[in-house]
C-alpha cells in the first residue's frame, strides 16, 4: 500500500467511524522528523519509510481498534516498554503494534535497517 492509498483509506474510515478521533482517543502528538532522526541515531536503526511517515502524520497511540507504538522511549506507547520481552528488539526485530494477547506485528531489521516486510510474532511459537 502506498502513501496515497493509506491516506485515502484512513480518510474513509475517519469519515464514518467515531472511534478515530475524540476525547476517548489517546494518542501522542505527531513526531517531528528531527526527533525520529535523533532516536534512530541513538538506537542505531533506520525506520521503515512508511512507519516513519505514519508517526510524523498521525502519532503513536490509539488507532481505531489497536495501538501503534512509538520509537520514543518517553511515549506512553513506547515500543521499547510495550514489547520489552521480545527477543532481539531493536537488533533483529522492531515491534510496532500488538493484538492484545501477547502477539506482535513487527518489522525485521537487517544491518540496522527496518525492512518494509511485516512479521507476525506469535508468543506460542516463540
Amino acid at each position: 500500500m502506498d502513501d496515497v492509498e493509506l491516506d485515502s483509506l484512513i480518510a474513509r474510515v475517519r469519515a464514518c467511524s467515531k472511534l478515530f478521533d475524540g476525547d476517548h482517543v489517546l494518542r501522542d502528538a505527531p513526531m517531528t522528523d528531527e526527533r525520529i532522526a535523533a532516536l534512530e541515531r541513538e538506537r542505531g536503526i533506520v525506520l521503515d519509510r512508511q512507519f516513519r511517515r505514519f508517526l510524523i502524520t498521525y502519532g503513536a497511540g490509539d488507532f481505531l481498534y489497536s495501538q501503534i507504538y512509538s520509537v520514543d522511549p518517553e511515549s506512553e506507547w513506547s515500543l521499547w516498554r510495550q514489547s520489552q520481552f521480545v527477543d532481539g528488539i531493536g537488533y533483529t526485530i522492531l515491534p510496532f503494534s500488538d493484538n492484545g494477547c501477547g502477539d506482535y506485528y513487527a518489522f525485521g531489521i537487517v544491518d540496522g535497517i527496518c525492512s518494509a516486510r511485516l512479521y507476525w510474532l506469535d508468543h506460542e511459537l516463540g
